[in-house]
């Protein structure tokens, strides 16, 4: 059924509609439910990863929650919800890769299917399973202000409300690591962030 939805609807607001219901799920205390909301997004991300090419025009808008709340899902107590966290992870990244190099100037960018195939083997589950922080290394690079604003907002979020002490760690580890990704372009957000924390 999700598919089905993504087929006919091929943009990326779709995706994170979508993904966006299966959140709460995944910041559930109940580790069946979390399980079972990481195991759907993976599916459905696998699916759109290598069956659907969503509309190059249309921008992710909230690329940055989902990154994030993945990204603590990566340091859940579970393991195995764990590493179907990273799993998701990796074809979230192929995906937004994807819609990113379809918007460079082809001019002054050549990006062959070689370089795809080994950037993406680079950020495979494994390797972000085993240091969740990459991830906003990762995407601290290419993220705008909204989504990055999105992804420290999110992570914020985790650590006050969701985050039992298993998966504070990660949330910190995320948080550092988008910082010092993304230097200056953070400082505002960062200090928006944590005046809402405050209060």
């Amino acid at each position: 059924m999700l598919q089905s939805l993504i087929l006919e609807n091929p943009v990326p607001a779709e995706l994170e509609s979508i993904l966006q219901l299966m959140g709460s799920w995944m910041q559930s205390r109940k580790d069946c439910l979390r399980e079972r909301a990481v195991w759907s997004s993976i599916l459905l991300l696998n699916f759109v990863a290598t069956e659907v090419k969503l509309d190059e025009a249309s921008p992710f808008t909230r690329l940055g929650h989902l990154v994030a709340v993945l990204g603590i899902r990566c340091g859940d107590p579970v393991k195995e919800i764990g590493s179907k966290a990273a799993e998701a992870v990796h074809y979230l990244i192929s995906i937004a890769w994807r819609q990113k190099i379809a918007q460079l100037d082809r001019k002054n960018v050549e990006w062959t299917e070689q370089r795809n195939k080994e950037f993406l083997a680079a950020w495979s589950p494994t390797v972000v399973c085993n240091s969740p922080s990459k991830i906003a290394e990762l995407f601290g690079v290419y993220f705008n202000p909204r989504e990055r604003t999105d992804f420290i907002l999110t992570v914020m979020d985790g650590l006050t409300n969701h985050c039992n002490n298993n998966c504070q760690p990660t949330a910190e580890g995320l948080l550092s690591a988008m910082v010092n990704s993304g230097g200056t372009k953070v400082e505002k957000v960062w200090g928006a962030a944590a005046e809402m924390d405050g209060n």
